[in-house]
């Protein structure tokens, strides 16, 4: 063979370990155990897709033979009290091949029911999911690294959507709960928010997470609906929980509302989430 004829060291295409036949059928069989392994509750649905939850790549990974360990911690606190926990978790199947899997979460993300442990366990989950994943799922993404705060959180979190002081939900989802009232912000048909009131607290989602920054919010709800309520009523008073991105996630209020607050609050709240929503709101 001439010289010409050999490829250097690094530079040869990867080779697939089976052949094309081989792979279709094997993908095959592990959507078909999928299918039968999994149930519904190992699934969450988040805007209009299903994703597999913690409890279903638990499931694959015990019938799949995959152990798994934390290689990385690190945890890096903020001079306000909050911090993020960054977790690997290395996944090994049987025949030897290992993927690490990176998570983190955000004490700020929501309002976890005990803080220290749900972002330190979120930070695992996440990780950990997402090496069993890329060894056996072909990279799916995991319910818990898609959640929205607060409108899209796991059985295992639920408690965190409540603020602690009457139970107030920070869901824009609909809940049966004694003594709670909802009310759907909508835009024509389409859902821009939701409005819950308790006896002494109530709550403001947007169906997506909005800027601060957005006139509608900073120029129009914060100063001329909730600021102004706050001058006229010495028992109102509200606080805003941001996201990692400094969105605004939802805003807590607490005092007992009169049923026309309860009308400026909708339709206040309406309005500036329209048009804060709105992909041509300025930044």
């Amino acid at each position: 063979m001439a010289t010409t004829d050999i490829l250097p060291a690094g530079t040869a295409p990867v080779a697939p370990l089976v052949t094309a036949e081989q792979a279709v059928k094997q993908w095959a069989l592990f959507e078909d155990l999928k299918g039968k392994l999994l149930n519904e509750s190992d699934y969450q649905e988040i805007s209009g897709k299903k994703y597999i939850k913690r409890s279903g790549f638990r499931k694959l990974a015990v019938f799949f033979g995959i152990s798994d360990q934390i290689i990385k911690e690190e945890r890096q606190d903020r001079p306000d009290g909050s911090f993020i926990w960054r977790i690997e978790v290395e996944a090994r199947a049987p025949n030897g091949r290992i993927c690490i899997g990176v998570g983190a979460c955000d004490s700020k993300e929501r309002r976890f029911a005990h803080e220290e442990h749900d972002v330190y366990s979120t930070s695992h989950t996440r990780a950990k999911s997402r090496a069993i994943s890329d060894l056996v799922a072909g990279g799916a993404v995991s319910a818990e690294e898609v959640s929205e705060p607060d409108t899209q959180d796991t059985p295992e979190e639920a408690p965190a959507k409540a603020s602690p002081a009457t139970g107030v939900p920070t869901t824009k989802e609909a809940v049966s709960r004694e003594g709670l009232r909802q009310f759907p912000l909508t835009d024509g048909l389409d859902p821009v928010g939701m409005l819950n009131v308790t006896e002494k607290e109530a709550s403001l989602i947007p169906e997506r997470p909005v800027k601060k920054e957005s006139g509608a919010i900073s120029g129009f709800l914060i100063p001329k609906i909730l600021d102004a309520m706050k001058a006229k009523n010495g028992g109102f008073d509200y606080s805003i929980v941001e996201n990692v991105k400094g969105e605004v996630a939802y805003i807590l209020i607490t005092g007992t509302l009169s049923e026309q607050q309860i009308k400026d609050l909708q339709s206040g709240a309406r309005w500036a989430f329209i048009k804060a929503l709105a992909p041509s709101t300025p930044a």
